[in-house]
């Protein structure tokens, strides 16, 4: 249950069928959040072969196929301005390399004053238990997945946390494999977040 938001039931009304879910970012001041879909594929084995077409050519052009995630959007903090600023889908479906990457995950962490070591070290163990679980119980593969980081920009303590969401394409496992792609995104997101705090 650590690795998923709380699940608080489901509820209905004259717009649809709606699952009730925990809002993360609920007791913090300044939330900077971080959106990272996950994977070398967007696309699971039910896909039509115009949208596999579609998304491979997405995957590849990104950092998704090369590097297991792409981020997809973030909100981060400036302690100086005390203002928050979001990063959306027009500048980060352009990142391409490993470099851009981390560029793009030291702003997400600096406050205007410089990287936020200490939150980026709170959070690798939680990544490092991830990666445990994927790599002994693999049990579903996760396309299209993403994982949601938040923290609270104007707190000195780091109160970061980090929950799977998006699970509207997983599919059990059938054939004694890994989810080898969501692995690789893992070991690659751990490497960095260990570079930027050292």
């Amino acid at each position: 249950e650590k690795f998923f938001p709380k699940f608080f039931g489901f509820f209905d009304n004259e717009d649809g069928h709606y699952m009730i879910m925990e809002n993360l970012m609920i007791g913090k001041k300044k939330c900077c959040t971080l959106d990272v879909k996950m994977g070398q594929r967007t696309y699971g084995p039910d896909a039509s072969e115009k949208k596999i077409e579609h998304q491979k050519a997405n995957d590849e052009k990104t950092t998704t196929a090369k590097l297991g995630s792409r981020l997809t959007g973030y909100s981060m903090y400036d302690a100086n301005s005390d203002e928050t600023t979001k990063v959306g889908k027009d500048l980060t479906f352009k990142i391409a390399t490993r470099e851009e990457m981390v560029t793009h995950y030291q702003s997400y962490f600096n406050n205007g004053n410089g990287v936020r070591k200490e939150v980026i070290q709170a959070i690798i163990p939680w990544l490092k238990e991830l990666l445990q679980w994927f790599e002994e119980k693999p049990t579903c593969r996760f396309y299209s997945s993403s994982l949601l980081f938040t923290y609270d920009g104007a707190d000195e303590k780091p109160n970061i946390s980090g929950r799977m969401i998006d699970f509207a394409h997983v599919f059990p496992i059938e054939d004694g494999g890994k989810d080898d792609g969501y692995i690789m995104g893992l070991k690659v997101l751990i490497e960095i977040f260990e570079e930027l705090s050292a």
